[in-house]
């Protein structure tokens, strides 16, 4: 499973299955917080062939997440080749 990394240590939250390309997120134990609508949540993928196949580009990144820039887009020549 993704593991989702947040920026907010109030709002820790877990990642469980929901089919490949979908997941439901819950606060973990502990926290008492979600984070609010609009906020961006960073997944670190578990797999990613299933998420890979569904996009014309992967984009590289460098900087850390808070401060990243990104630097290239990588074709995805395969897109949509999955059956």
């Amino acid at each position: 499973m993704p593991k989702v990394h947040a920026f907010d240590a109030q709002s820790v939250l877990d990642y469980f299955n929901g089919g490949d390309e979908h997941g439901i997120f819950r606060p973990a134990a502990g926290s008492t917080r979600l984070p609010g609508r609009g906020k961006m949540l960073w997944l670190i993928p578990g797999h990613c062939d299933p998420t890979v196949n569904l996009h014309d580009v992967m984009i590289g990144v460098s900087g850390g997440l808070r401060n990243g820039v990104v630097h290239c887009l990588y074709p995805v020549d395969a897109r949509g080749a999955m059956s």
